[in-house]
């Protein structure tokens, strides 16, 4: 079967205007503005973006018939620096513009968490190469294929949604993905998947020792399930075969279903991360201050269920044990 392709929404030069006015309302002159500030505001200026978008996010957020979606800006409403060379090494108090309007339209899918244990915790990640990670499998890696997985899916606070922005992508790097729904699996092997005998390994940006406990790979309804998968980390040695050859099956039906999204400047992509993995193919950087530079959002529907994690209600960061 066809890939259930990403939908997609163009902004017209009405829409554009509209959002380039809105965030020069909450700018005004400056070039950032303090990060616990927006989050303070950002439900309720969220509301005041475009009407067709709103009415995007919320079919793609309750519906869950899509992998993804995808809005995009013909002129976007900010400027592009040069791609950095290094993730940044402290904790942002601050935001630029164009993470105004990322944060702004992931507030229409739920609340933007962070996690103490990647990219210092800061709320707004970097999908950039760094030259010394070149043959890692990380993100920041681009000597090798960057496997199918869900995002943190690791952890049982791991978001629902994620999403990313695009700051340039000259070589048309692809992001990969496969959804769940178009993967068709026998009743055997659904009952096997969605049984406890699966360790899932966390990616390795994540400082955090590698969990032991085992969970399924399926959980949710049985007749539309959500799914949790980690290619890059594997722990097939630990499965007995009947688990082992049931993944397997859901592996190839994963690769069989995979389709290659390409962004560009100013593209915004949200992704189910409870139905669809993603990955990167290898690629060849400059590191030039031109290469593929994206921002990556986590986002949740549930505040509240990492309450146990967090110092207080408000906050967003996940603090769960790093390793020493």
């Amino acid at each position: 079967m066809m890939p259930t392709p990403i939908r997609e929404l163009v902004l017209n030069q009405h829409e554009l205007k509209d959002v380039n006015h809105l965030l020069n309302q909450i700018l005004g002159d400056t070039e950032e503005i303090g990060l616990e500030e927006l989050l303070s505001k950002c439900f309720v200026l969220s509301h005041r973006l475009p009407e067709r978008i709103k009415q995007f996010v919320y079919d793609f957020k309750t519906t869950e018939h899509s992998p993804g979606i995808l809005i995009r800006h013909p002129e976007p409403p900010f400027d592009v620096a040069f791609t950095p060379e290094f993730l940044v090494t402290h904790r942002r108090e601050t935001v630029t513009r164009d993470e105004v309007l990322h944060i702004l339209y992931a507030t229409l899918v739920g609340y933007v968490i962070a996690w103490n244990s990647i990219q210092n915790g800061n709320l707004v990640n970097h999908v950039l190469p760094i030259r010394s990670h070149e043959n890692k499998l990380l993100s920041s890696g681009s000597a090798n294929k960057f496997e199918l997985h869900t995002e943190d899916a690791f952890h049982p606070y791991a978001e629902e949604f994620l999403s990313l922005l695009c700051m340039r992508n000259p070589y048309k790097v692809s992001t990969d993905i496969a959804f769940l729904g178009d993967v068709e699996l026998p009743e055997d092997v659904k009952e096997l998947l969605f049984q406890p005998q699966f360790v899932i390994g966390a990616n390795l940006a994540h400082t955090v020792n590698q969990p032991k406990d085992r969970r399924s790979i399926l959980f949710g309804n049985r007749e539309s399930p959500y799914f949790r998968l980690n290619l890059n980390m594997l722990n097939m040695d630990l499965l007995e075969q009947s688990a082992k050859d049931a993944l397997d099956f859901f592996i190839n039906g994963l690769k069989e279903v995979e389709q290659s999204v390409v962004l560009g400047a100013g593209d915004v992509l949200f992704l189910d991360n409870f139905r669809t993995a993603h990955g990167r193919p290898p690629y060849l950087p400059a590191y030039d201050g031109s290469d593929r530079w994206l921002k990556r959002l986590y986002i949740t529907t549930d505040l509240r269920k990492s309450r146990d994690l967090r110092e207080s209600a408000a906050s967003r960061l996940i603090k769960t044990k790093t390793r020493r």
